[in-house]
């Protein structure tokens, strides 16, 4: 804040009211006042929503989750609140991949998790599975209707929506050259209308107490890759639509952020391997800069994807919003020259 400030000056001129009432003051000192007022009135709408917020959550300090003794019949039994305790999050592509794991992190964290996916089957037994704390979204991401009829459902379910995670994604390696139209257009339904249409689905039922959203772009949205024109154009695109979200939510105390991985699910990667190789294993190979990713099960890989998605749905990150969060083993932090000093 400062004098230098034009927003703030023009609203202070604009509000001679403001000025401190004794005039033997020079101008500069009554202008100060007026400006310090503005900033006041201006903040109360973020100091509200904080509000609404803490009175949502319980005014509850967040806590690392712990398990500890067992029930009546074995099983164990949470002691400790979850780092996301209680809170609703919609978690779209969570029948398999990233979205899978995501949804088990968030359950282990306390939270109540609708599974959304078209892959009813799958999704369907990973809810059973997450047991009475998890439910079954039916959701093409890429209608409007469906969107309306998933979030409504999900406060008839749950009661509220605390935070959305856009994971849902499709992924098509091909030269520009070669990249027919209806296959761009596929991704671009997917990968941007989806999340488009997400976050403007959920806003209203976010509104009164806050919340997160979480987009889940890609490396491939933070720098290119030849063959990769319909994928590297949609998440260039969602971290855009990341940031303006940010802009606009943020005085309901939505904070809107994106994940950008190198890793993604491995069966995303599978038609592009050879017949009979792991494509989980193609997934430390952009983590040569650590070696030990090399030694870490794939699936961990994937898992942290999923621990940075949770990190930002949590209370953790009150003070983050509009930004891009790599998880990508410093694959685009530069160039690692094995000829160079330091190598």
């Amino acid at each position: 804040m400062g004098l230098q400030d034009p927003v703030l000056l023009r609203e202070a001129y604009r509000q001679p009211s403001l000025l401190h009432p004794d005039e033997k003051l020079d101008r500069r000192s009554r202008l100060f006042t007026a400006i310090v007022k503005v900033v006041e009135c201006s903040g109360s709408r973020g100091h509200a929503a904080y509000a609404r917020h803490r009175a949502a959550r319980g005014a509850r300090s967040p806590s690392m989750a712990s398990v500890g003794g067992q029930s009546e019949k074995g099983e164990a039994v949470r002691t400790t609140e979850g780092r996301v305790e209680d809170k609703v999050v919609i978690v779209t592509g969570a029948a398999r991949g990233t979205g899978e794991q995501t949804a088990r992190i968030l359950i282990d964290e306390g939270a109540r998790v609708v599974v959304a996916d078209v892959l009813e089957e799958r999704g369907q037994e990973l809810v059973a599975e997450l047991g009475e704390q998890a439910s079954f979204l039916l959701l093409d991401v890429t209608s409007e209707e469906s969107w309306a009829e998933g979030v409504a459902q999900a406060v008839d379910r749950w009661g509220r929506i605390d935070a959305l995670v856009n994971n849902a994604g499709l992924f098509h390696m091909e030269a520009l050259e070669e990249t027919e139209l209806a296959d761009f257009e596929r991704l671009l339904g997917v990968n941007q209308v989806g999340p488009f249409l997400g976050m403007r689905a959920v806003v209203p039922a976010m509104k009164s107490n806050g919340g997160s959203i979480v987009n889940v772009s890609s490396v491939d949205g933070l720098s290119a890759k030849n063959g990769l024109v319909a994928y590297a154009s949609t998440k260039w695109a969602l971290r855009g639509m990341t940031r303006v979200a940010a802009l606009e939510l943020g005085k309901y105390g939505i904070r809107v952020n994106a994940v950008c991985p190198e890793a993604g699910g491995p069966e995303m990667r599978a038609p592009y391997v050879p017949d009979g190789f792991d494509p989980a294993l193609t997934l430390a190979f952009t983590h040569k800069l650590l070696p030990y990713q090399q030694e870490r099960p794939p699936i961990e890989l994937v898992r942290d994807i999923a621990r940075m998605v949770v990190f930002l749905v949590s209370d953790e990150t009150l003070s983050c919003t509009g930004a891009d969060y790599p998880v990508d083993a410093g694959w685009t932090a530069g160039r690692h020259l094995s000829f160079n000093p330091g190598a």
